[in-house]
């Protein structure tokens, strides 16, 4: 059955083009999928992996996201503050209740930036939404529907000054309600 958890049988039919699983996903199996389980019980070979993460790079290798700088994971992007009057961000943390939000960042430093959110999505589909930072592109986060609950997850490490930023969000669907945004001191 064609299930976001039941991700064994889509790789052992060699459906690679199914890469549902944010950033920062698969280290804490974000979907609660099926694959360790089916590795463990001998159903599912490492070669059938490893030939799914072979075409999935080929296939990455040639896209537009690999002409964009600084989005390499491991290292933080720095964005560089505007000019001008803000509100203060309270906590670190934006609330979101517009696609554009002006605000004043207090610290310098390298934070992780986390995301509340609910997909709403239908079945197995996913939806997008490409995250700005004075216009520039900071993240893109990737989810399917998560079955009426807000879910967590690490989007980015980013290095940020003291000063005002606008975070603009660029929605492709209405299936994502994002509750906040949190910048975590690294």
């Amino acid at each position: 059955e064609g299930t976001r958890e039941n991700v064994a049988s889509m790789v052992k039919s060699q459906n690679d083009v199914y890469m549902v699983v944010g950033n920062y996903g698969a280290e804490n199996n974000e979907n609660n999928d099926n694959l360790s389980r089916n590795l463990e019980e001998g159903k599912l070979c490492i070669a059938e992996l490893q030939k799914c993460a072979i075409n999935i790079c080929n296939f990455a290798l040639i896209t537009q996201a690999m002409t964009r700088e600084g989005l390499v994971f491991g290292k933080p992007q720095l964005f560089e503050p505007n000019e001008g009057d803000s509100p203060n961000l309270d906590d670190n943390t934006l609330i979101v209740t517009e696609k554009s939000h002006d605000f004043y960042f207090e610290e310098n430093g390298d934070f992780q930036v986390d995301v509340t959110y609910e997909g709403t999505a239908i079945g197995v589909a996913q939806t997008t939404c490409n995250i700005w930072l004075n216009e520039k592109l900071m993240t893109t986060i990737q989810v399917g529907n998560t079955g009426g609950a807000y879910k967590t997850k690490k989007l980015a490490d980013i290095r940020l000054k003291r000063g005002v930023y606008n975070l603009r969000l660029e929605m492709l669907a209405d299936e994502l309600d994002i509750q906040k945004i949190e910048f975590i001191q690294l």
